[in-house]
């Protein structure tokens, strides 16, 4: 006995086939998982941007030491971190004032040397760290 083909009008159409797979309560889960996944995304990007701000304020004094320094302040991404970058000494330079669930902190790294430092806010504690990495920096050869 071979199968029998139903035409489509005979198997209830277009309507009866989707509500054999796909029910109400499916949709309406996949639908609310999708919102939640799309508002868990805005609270990340709203907290990295918030971590942002506050960094950029706090620091606000070391960053204007470190750009009269000749470094320059790199365009926002998605972490919890405020950048600049440039050349010290004649070295490639990184100073980095990072947020986060660590709390705040400053990442210093000139030379492929790379120091965890406590978060440096004003131009003499950069003045201070730099100080412990390129000594001719902090004394103005």
């Amino acid at each position: 006995m071979s199968p029998r083909i139903v035409p489509f009008e005979e198997a209830g159409g277009l309507t009866a086939a989707y509500s054999t797979y796909i029910d109400v309560t499916v949709l309406n889960s996949i639908l609310a998982g999708l919102l939640i996944l799309v508002g868990a995304l805005w609270a990340f990007i709203a907290f990295q941007r918030l971590w942002q701000q506050s960094l950029g304020e706090e620091a606000r004094s070391a960053i204007a030491a470190a750009e009269a320094l000749g470094l320059q302040r790199q365009r926002p991404g998605y972490g919890p971190r405020v950048e600049v970058r440039g050349q010290l000494g004649g070295q490639a330079a990184r100073l980095s004032w990072v947020g986060g669930i660590g709390g705040p902190r400053t990442v210093l790294e000139v030379g492929g040397r790379r120091q965890r430092l406590p978060f440096v806010a004003d131009a003499g504690q950069l003045s201070a760290a730099l100080a412990e990495i390129l000594p001719e920096i902090s004394s103005g050869r």
